[in-house]
């Protein structure tokens, strides 16, 4: 039996991927040990949760140039370091793999320290900082795009992002199983196309608000063709609801009754169609927009099924997620990055026919608004235009990324 790390975390982009290479080395080796050194904030708890090997949270904090930032990442650095350092040596570890993320930095440090193999995802387009420093570190750097070759000083292999099973059965005849069980889940009707609008696990406020005032706008348009699934980020859950609900006979919102609080433990499971709902009922889902709102979803295959297009933000998760399903997207990335590389991510869907991408201006601004709009109109209304993107995303296809780095882990 070998046992192997993961270290990640702070983000889903930085943990799910995670997932993905565990499954794909059980099928390899069932009697594989793997355990995931993580963060200490809340997202990782919660969608660890689930994990079957170790946790080792870690104490390392991001990495600042403030004076205070700087000494606490500094205390975290040693403190970490020791911490794997002595799990690796304790554990036999025969490989670590970082997913990406301050989490992943000592674990392939310290791994490589030990003689161990190494290897860390690169999911951007532009590598970060840290990776790029990792990179000395590492025996084997996986990416994603073939133009993430140029940042780097040596070789590099481009393999996609592992996905899930789930996900990845998304580019074959799987989907429509999968589709099937999503509109039973969220409670949507199986003759309309649906919106899926996401601003990734931790939420989008910009995103949510310039959305709003979109649908709002087009939701008399949109009602007798389209349907909306809305997972806003718990932070904005009732900012989003109030502002849906607060449109009177254009919009039907459709909400857990359970507190907002309770909404991200009930939503975690399978069983969100035998929860309790806000429901206007049927004559006026039928009359108007129908929106259904949730604060998080740990079921992206299901959202991804359902959805005819997508609005979101440009994270290279994401995108191959969206890729992977064949699924056209409207992206307003991240706008708080110095580097602004989710745009630079979003310009590979673009160049392929995949994509618009809208500037997001922070603020939810009148030409934020304006360009999201256009966008909506010109996909919305228009199916060979949307045929078209679907095309589009699907040249970007790569489904064998997690079965080609858990073969490098067990060294095959």
């Amino acid at each position: 039996m070998a046992n192997f790390l993961l270290a990640g975390g702070g983000t889903g982009g930085h943990i799910y991927p995670g997932f993905a290479v565990a499954e794909a080395l059980a099928d390899l080796d069932p009697s594989a040990r793997i355990d995931f050194a993580c963060t200490t904030r809340p997202i990782d708890k919660m969608i660890l949760e689930p994990w079957h090997g170790e946790k080792i949270v870690q104490p390392i904090q991001p990495f600042s140039l403030r004076p205070i930032g700087f000494l606490k990442f500094n205390l975290a650095w040693w403190q970490t370091k020791k911490q794997i350092r002595e799990w690796l040596k304790k554990n036999e570890i025969a490989a670590v793999l970082g997913l990406g993320g301050f989490g992943s930095g000592a674990a392939v440090y310290e791994a490589s320290k030990l003689g161990l193999r190494t290897a860390f995802l690169n999911p951007d387009y532009v590598p970060g900082r840290a990776n790029q420093w990792l990179s000395k570190y590492s025996n084997k750097i996986f990416v994603q795009w073939s133009g993430t070759q140029e940042y780097f000083n040596r070789p590099v292999e481009v393999v996609g992002v592992p996905l899930r099973k789930s996900i990845c059965s998304l580019a074959g005849s799987g989907r429509t199983v999968l589709k099937t069980h999503g509109l039973q889940e969220f409670g949507l009707s199986p003759d309309k196309k649906t919106l899926v609008i996401t601003g990734g696990s931790t939420g989008a406020r910009s995103l949510n608000e310039a959305v709003v005032k979109v649908i709002t706008d087009l939701a008399d348009q949109m009602a007798s063709g389209w349907q909306v699934l809305h997972i806003t980020g718990n932070s904005d859950f009732d900012r989003t609801r109030e502002a849906y609900s607060s449109v009177k006979n254009l919009i039907t919102v459709q909400t857990p009754i359970v507190p907002r609080s309770a909404c991200p433990t009930v939503l975690l499971g399978h069983g969100w169609a035998s929860q309790p709902w806000h429901n206007g009922g049927e004559a006026e889902r039928l009359q108007n927009l129908f929106v259904k709102i949730l604060p998080y979803s740990n079921r992206m295959d299901l959202a991804w099924a359902v959805a005819d297009l997508a609005i979101c933000r440009a994270g290279a998760i994401t995108l191959a997620e969206l890729t992977t399903a064949g699924i056209p997207a409207i992206l307003l990335p991240y706008p708080f990055h110095r580097d602004n590389h989710q745009a630079k991510n979003a310009n590979v869907l673009v160049q392929a026919g995949a994509a618009i991408m809208v500037d997001d201006d922070k603020i939810a601004g009148l030409q934020t608004v304006e360009q999201l709009k256009q966008a909506v109109q010109n996909i919305v209304f228009d199916d060979s235009q949307r045929l078209n993107m679907v095309k589009g995303a699907k040249t970007l296809q790569q489904v064998d990324a997690a079965e080609k780095v858990s073969r490098w882990m067990i060294g095959k």
